[in-house]
């Protein structure tokens, strides 16, 4: 008489795995290890893990897994008991809500949360007060140097050389203001479009 095997680990690393599918470990609902290391992965479908209950492990270091809106919420539906997840992005402990350190093997991001793109406080307030007063003041600098400039002639390399510092300066303003601006865009739920 024939044993029906059991699988409880399995290891697919470096197997040029590109997606995965729902209803891809159909049947495998007694695993506990799982291993998707090094593979080229760049979509898992929402419900791809859906029938490993049992699963405690889970391996996704390695790969390119792109989150959406539309996947993040459910790619780790079903994974009732997972306790471990390996990862080089700490948005999938986010996702798999395995945000302790016990749980989660990924590097975790310095300034932002699962939930925010800057996490503390102080940060968002500066990154204001830099932003604003870098594009304001600069601004100011570039329409007072174009007057000055079409005035004073004596002194036009270097009315041209803080012309470009102060554009420069700008726009490094925009850019701060635009990150502060994205914090309180996706502040809540900013995991969920890590990616975007």
């Amino acid at each position: 008489m024939a044993t029906k095997k059991i699988v409880e680990s399995w290891n697919l690393a470096r197997n040029s795995i590109r997606s995965l599918f729902r209803g891809t470990f159909d049947g495998l609902h007694r695993m506990k290890t799982l291993n998707l290391s090094g593979n080229p992965l760049t979509v898992v479908e929402a419900g791809a893990f859906g029938n490993l209950t049992l699963l405690q492990e889970l391996d996704l270091r390695g790969t390119t897994i792109t989150v959406t809106t539309d996947t993040g919420r459910d790619m780790f539906h079903g994974l009732e008991n997972l306790q471990k997840i390996h990862a080089d992005r700490y948005v999938f402990c986010c996702l798999a809500g395995l945000v302790d350190s016990v749980g989660c093997n990924a590097p975790r991001d310095q300034f932002s949360s699962c939930e925010e793109l800057m996490a503390s406080g102080v940060l968002r307030i500066f990154i204001w007060i830099l932003g604003g007063s870098a594009f304001i003041g600069n601004g100011f600098v570039f329409a007072y140097r174009v007057f000055k400039q079409k005035k004073d002639r004596k002194t036009i390399v270097q009315s041209s050389f803080i012309t470009n510092l102060a554009v420069s300066d700008f726009m490094m303003g925009l850019y701060m203001i635009t990150i502060a601006s994205a914090d309180i865009y996706y502040r809540g739920n900013y995991a969920l479009h890590a990616d975007e």
